[in-house]
């Protein structure tokens, strides 16, 4: 994916922007490094995924689980601000519905 024409992407609901990727890529410590831009706003961000062992249930044990990290950045500027609240909205929303998901099955 990437390439000269990206991916675009419309991100958030009360404000829309469209996001167009530039470049994605999987590094092999198990994170996805992601270049897009908005206008003149260029964004860098991460997601990075880290397997660990988790105490859950009664009696407690150990079990596997997943930690995600998700990061993005900008230069600073108003509307890069605003881009990267929506961005943050957005992973959070998706990070709740990921968890009711889990938590049903």
């Amino acid at each position: 994916m990437g390439g000269p024409d990206g991916l675009e992407l419309r991100l958030g609901r009360r404000r829309h922007f469209h996001l167009q990727v530039l470049d994605e890529r999987w590094i092999p410590d198990g994170g996805l490094l992601v270049e897009a831009r908005e206008g003149d706003v260029g964004l860098s961000g991460y997601l990075t995924l880290r397997g660990l062992l988790v105490r859950a249930g009664r009696p407690e044990r150990l079990t596997t689980g997943v930690e995600l990290w998700i990061h993005a950045e900008a230069v600073d500027s108003r509307r890069a601000r605003q881009i990267l609240t929506t961005v943050h909205e957005v992973a959070l929303a998706g990070l709740d519905h990921l968890s009711a998901e889990m938590s049903h099955s």
